[in-house]
């Protein structure tokens, strides 16, 4: 019959050294009935924490260090902070608290190399449209000239 005890629940690296150092170095780590660990250094605003995650097969870990580094560059280019993402590295990723794009767009204006601000701007437009009762206008079609002001010319009705 396996036992489980709970040892501690350290709060500091410090912490878990103390808990740990009465086993032997070769003493199997891992969690029971959990995917396998990873311990992990983060750097956030300056000072390092260190957790766990959930280790990832290696094409997802591809795809998220991808996506980190379309995002650093779009947040270079556009000079603005990036906060981090809405849900996971596929969907939507928020800068200063203030803008959220999904992947997609921000991709769209790294490959197509869009002026600084564009998607900002379209951001802008997009929320004023909106809040007007607008069609909407996606990215894509910003970038290629589409305005929101032209949307109700454009419109084909029924009558």
């Amino acid at each position: 019959m396996n036992k489980i005890k709970i040892i501690g629940e350290p709060k500091t690296i410090g912490e878990l050294r103390k808990l740990i150092e009465k086993y032997e170095d070769n003493t199997p780590f891992g969690f029971f009935n959990q995917p396998m660990q990873e311990i992990r250094e983060d750097i956030i605003d300056g000072n390092a924490y260190v957790s766990f995650s959930e280790k990832k097969p290696n094409v997802i870990q591809q795809f998220e260090d991808a996506t980190r580094a379309l995002i650093k560059e779009f947040e270079q280019k556009q000079e603005i902070e990036f906060e981090g993402f809405t849900d996971n590295c596929a969907g939507v990723a928020g800068f200063g608290d203030v803008f959220y794009f999904n992947i997609h767009e921000i991709l769209y204006g790294l490959e197509t190399n869009q002026p600084k601000g564009r998607i900002i701007d379209w951001l802008y437009e997009s929320l004023e449209a909106y809040q007007e009762g607008k069609k909407h206008i996606n990215y894509r079609s910003y970038c290629m000239g589409a305005r929101f002001k032209n949307t109700e010319e454009n419109e084909t009705t029924n009558d």
